[in-house]
């Protein structure tokens, strides 16, 4: 990234910077000098960090504290079962590490499309991955050479131990709350307020990524600089559609989706239709070995508003889909799509 940077002609600065008014950062570098900086625009990115529910410690670990470890644990305890914890369950099954899930809501990736939760809950379990949904944790502490989860499940107490416990319970917006007083920018706890232009309320001041709140993936903070950069820079022809940001949970198999869900479609009204294809139908997959998968389309008014792939390649092969719904492409054009065979893509076809 550095060596990208320096062949662009960025200029780098290594410190600590502190807004302290429209077109003026304070930079205090390691060894504590100050240099004023000052430009036209100033676009904030600070980025998020865990929300832990529990405060963390040497055995309880947040997302960003579990790659500090200089070993692998000998057993874990994840809270939490959305994207981040079944992604490390993944990670630490496959290396044979017996592990836990314990998710509050009824199933894994709440948010995701319900039969994606469901699919990955199986495909967990036959990985060796112990799930409990549906359970609340009460308590959770050191204990001896390991951590102790107090968790109740319709009514019903439950203990589970294991060398460290993981919280992946989200993550949130990192504000510097001096600096967003003493500016005026407007922020909750749901990050800094934004136009569709990433503008603040300050003029000259933007932001972008995951300080600015909602989906908080690498890929949309990219997208929100270019289209900044393409409002003050280029012709502004960029732009960062919120609703066309792919989201992708890198599971074995692995689960993509674009748009809504169906409950989110069906939440909004009017006719929604659905079409499923099973990768079992498709020959490359059988071929490969790909295991089961399906990918899942939702319609409304003839139009892809929303798709889910679960199974192997679906990061790759949403994609596509992900251009549909940023075109807003409808079903008759989708349905006269030439898909080469044999190929996986195939399981896109209407």
């Amino acid at each position: 990234m550095e060596k990208s940077l320096q062949e662009a002609r960025v200029v780098q600065k290594t410190g600590e910077g502190k807004i302290t008014s429209p077109g003026e950062v304070l930079c205090t570098a390691p060894n504590g000098g100050t240099e004023s900086l000052r430009a036209r625009h100033i676009a904030i990115a600070w980025g998020s960090e865990p929300a832990a529910i529990f405060p963390p410690s040497a055995r309880i670990l947040t997302s960003d504290t579990f790659l500090r470890l200089a070993a692998l644990p000998k057993s874990q305890v994840i809270i939490g079962g959305s994207v981040i914890g079944v992604e490390f369950a993944t990670f630490l099954a496959e290396l044979g590490i017996p592990v836990r899930i314990v998710e509050i809501l009824p199933a894994l990736l709440p948010y995701e499309e319900a039969e994606a939760g469901a699919f990955l809950q199986k495909e967990m379990t036959r990985l060796g991955v112990e799930v409990h949904t549906a359970t609340k944790v009460e308590a959770l502490r050191e204990d001896g050479e390991g951590v102790c989860v107090e968790t109740v499940k319709d009514g019903q107490h439950y203990e589970f131990r294991a060398e460290y416990a993981l919280l992946c319970t989200g993550r949130r917006p990192r504000l510097d709350e001096e600096t967003l007083a003493g500016t005026g920018i407007r922020h909750d706890r749901r990050g800094i307020a934004v136009t569709a232009g990433q503008e603040t309320n300050i003029p000259g001041i933007y932001a972008v990524g995951d300080v600015t709140g909602g989906i908080m993936l690498a890929h949309r903070a990219m997208q929100q600089g270019r289209a900044l950069a393409s409002r003050l820079f280029g012709d502004g022809a960029v732009a960062c559609r919120e609703d066309a940001v792919p989201a992708v949970t890198y599971t074995h198999p692995p689960i993509a989706r674009i748009g809504l869900t169906e409950g989110q479609a069906r939440e909004k009204g009017g006719d929604v239709e659905i079409v499923r294809n099973d990768y079992g139908a498709n020959i490359m997959a059988r071929t490969e070995l790909a295991g089961q998968g399906f990918a899942k389309f939702i319609f409304q008014a003839n139009q892809l508003v929303g798709a889910t792939i679960a199974g192997a390649g679906a990061p790759d092969l949403i994609a596509a889909l992900t251009l549909a719904v940023t075109a807003g492409v409808d079903r008759r054009t989708l349905q006269s799509w030439i898909l080469p065979h044999p190929t996986r893509s195939e399981i896109l076809r209407l």
